[in-house]
């Protein structure tokens, strides 16, 4: 009978086709207009909707907890400039490498462990509580010059061409090291 063998440290692939809703974003720079706010086991702090408000930057917000259609979170990662995102405690971290696909760069909240499990500089910038506001505005500087590019790093890291490869080559080292076992 054949054995589990794990492949929780293999990352997940995400569709990086199916999410790549911009061919090319080297056109005109929708700035700071409109963000997806993503929370999961976290909210956002009760001023920070106030100075998305004031700075004139639209949200549309995203509760994992209380659910939301892939439809109309493939449509907000179309018109997002950006996302912020509040979350404690991801597991694979797909609906984020969706966004990153869609080359939304994120704003995520620091935790330890990391709440979003793969990310990379390209894909946007890690913030504290304690400095939410400093970073948000380098934040925006940041993406102002563009120098976010999560989509080209989710297809080097995460996409389907790469994953697949990650996931033989875990299974090609499960069977090696089985056959080496049996020789022992």
């Amino acid at each position: 009978m054949g054995r589990t063998v794990s492949v929780s440290h293999v990352p997940t692939p995400v569709d990086d086709i199916c999410f790549s809703l911009h061919e090319d974003r080297k056109g005109p720079v929708k700035l700071f207009d409109t963000a997806l706010l993503y929370e999961k086991s976290r909210r956002a702090p009760l001023g920070f909707h106030m100075m998305l408000h004031l700075s004139g930057i639209r949200h549309r917000r995203f509760n994992y907890e209380a659910g939301y259609s892939e439809e109309d979170y493939r449509r907000a990662a179309q018109e997002a400039s950006f996302a912020i995102v509040f979350d404690k405690e991801e597991t694979q971290g797909l609906a984020l490498q969706e966004l990153m696909a869609a080359d939304v760069p994120l704003f995520v909240e620091k935790h330890d462990p990391p709440s979003i499990p793969y990310f990379g500089k390209e894909c946007g910038m890690v913030f504290d509580r304690d400095t939410i506001v400093d970073n948000f505005i380098a934040f925006r500087r940041r993406l102002k010059r563009r120098a976010f590019e999560p989509a080209s790093w989710v297809r080097r890291n995460l996409g389907l061409y790469h994953g697949t490869v990650a996931w033989v080559r875990h299974m090609c080292d499960v069977v090696t090291s089985e056959r080496n076992g049996a020789d022992t």
